[in-house]
């Protein structure tokens, strides 16, 4: 991001195109935002009311599952397999099904 970014004359509430497609800004966001020290959000407890349910979701562009254990606990991994370049699971908002 070594280009100057001109805002529009009527201010910040007009944001310049560039800023949504512009990969080298793209990438700062990722790394400031997501790949930061910082928390980040990946779901409610409440999707994930019972043992055993499961959502997918991204941090950036890493995908992750997160899981609602036997234990009651809320757990989260990366999904990505090194091995076959594929992910666990697909669905965005999954249930197992009994």
């Amino acid at each position: 991001m070594q280009e100057e970014i001109n805002w529009p004359a009527e201010g910040t509430a007009r944001v310049p195109y560039r800023m949504f497609c512009d990969p080298d800004i793209y990438q700062a966001e990722l790394s400031r935002i997501f790949l930061g020290p910082t928390w980040q959000y990946l779901a409610l407890a409440g999707e994930l009311p019972q043992p055993g349910d499961y959502l997918t979701t991204f941090v950036g562009e890493t995908p992750v599952i997160v899981t609602r254990g036997h234990d009651g606990e809320i757990h989260a991994m990366v999904t990505a397999v090194p091995i076959a370049a594929t992910s666990f699971a697909s669905s965005d908002a999954a249930m197992p099904t009994t």
